[in-house]
């Protein structure tokens, strides 16, 4: 067995000071190196390659005061250990590797109040959910959970920080409606698919916030696309609603998303517009069609960070860009190769200073209402 002693790890505080911990491959420690890596607070203490964890090195690692430890792969961890690590103030706790917990170990674990990374647990006895009942802390990542366990999901710890669950490829309307009261942050982004019944039970999410709160976040960033019905429902949620992978969205949908509380996030204009294959041959379709922008410039918060009038201004230009597009394509309008390349690279790069320049150049009699339109834009998001 490798292991880790204080002379590796002085030579690299004394000569790679700001790099992180190189130490792959060292499956133990011992207690004067972990002593020299507690001393240090630059970096985050990373031990990748750790194979076994004594009480008396967990101890040491207890008093760190920075950002994180990160023990990855260590698959099993004794109750005494446990409850060293659990007492620590570092801001997160990564223990990937851990494929099982005895529930005394759970307990211990659930003492801590940062964030607790547990993803290498592909299952949870109630003997484990028991244990993390008390868990208090800032999140708590399961993201190694493919499907729901058959106990009541309702056992789970209740708890006001982020509970990351991105691992499940399933979420049950039954299982929606216990997850939607929890408190905190909650992230499901290995979700490809979402009823209309779950989103139901999903809309009830944040409804405890008040005015003067930070809205929670909602998090579904796998899911490629959302039934009308659903997108009403998730409207209704008052958290943040992080729409990542959305890659269309009708007018009914943008309306109804129009009146959601909280900061919105989604990328499909650029995921439409920006697609290689696509621009190779037919543009395809523009994935949300202008009024439907229209609807979400009255949003109620920021819409992938920006003022949603702003958003609207910016996005307005890409349904434009793709209707002359087609024109383009289909012969309505005839114009040059340079403004043709022109248009390829606005759509396919969107760079606004570029895009200015362009359309400055442009003579085209054709072109003129487009060239104005788009100059009243970008003057309006300047002054913005």
């Amino acid at each position: 067995m490798k292991i880790l002693d204080e002379q590796q790890v002085k030579e690299w505080t004394d000569t790679r000071p700001d790099e992180r911990s190189p130490f792959y491959g060292f499956e133990s420690i011992t207690e004067e190196a972990a002593k020299m890596l507690v001393a240090q607070k630059r970096t985050p203490i990373e031990l990748p390659s750790i194979k076994e964890l004594l009480p008396s090195i967990a101890e040491i690692l207890a008093t760190f005061k920075g950002e994180r430890i990160d023990i990855q792969s260590l698959e099993v961890i004794s109750a005494e250990s446990a409850k060293f690590l659990g007492q620590g103030q570092y801001k997160e706790l990564w223990l990937h590797g851990v494929t099982s917990l005895s529930g005394s170990a759970v307990e211990e674990l659930a003492n801590y109040r940062g964030m607790l990374c547990l993803d290498g647990l592909q299952s949870l006895p109630k003997s484990n959910i028991s244990g993390l009942l008390g868990f208090r802390g800032d999140g708590l990542s399961l993201r190694g959970l493919e499907k729901l366990p058959s106990w009541d999901t309702r056992l789970l710890p209740s708890f006001s920080g982020w509970l990351d669950l991105s691992g499940l490829v399933d979420l049950s309307p039954g299982a929606a409606k216990d997850f939607s009261e929890h408190g905190g942050d909650l992230s499901f982004d290995g979700l490809k698919e979402l009823s209309d019944s779950t989103a139901k039970e999903l809309s009830h999410f944040g409804q405890n916030c008040s005015q003067d709160d930070d809205y929670p976040t909602l998090s579904l960033q796998s899911l490629s696309s959302l039934s009308d019905v659903a997108i009403s429902h998730l409207s209704k949620v008052r958290a943040n609603l992080s729409l990542h992978g959305i890659e269309a969205l009708s007018e009914n949908g943008a309306r109804d998303l129009a009146n959601h509380q909280g900061a919105l996030e989604m990328e499909l204009i650029e995921a439409g517009c920006h697609d290689e294959p696509t621009l190779g041959g037919d543009l395809g379709y523009c994935p949300i069609p202008q009024k439907g922008i229209d609807f979400l410039s009255k949003h109620n918060g920021p819409i992938n960070g920006f003022e949603p009038k702003q958003w609207a201004l910016e996005n307005s230009l890409y349904v434009e860009l793709y209707e002359s597009r087609e024109k383009v394509r289909a012969g309505v309008v005839k114009n040059d190769n340079e403004v043709d390349k022109g248009l390829l690279k606005m759509i396919d790069g969107a760079d606004r200073d570029i895009a200015k320049t362009l359309f400055e150049d442009f003579s085209e009699k054709k072109w003129a209402a487009i060239i104005k339109k788009f100059q009243k834009i970008y003057q309006q998001i300047e002054g913005s």
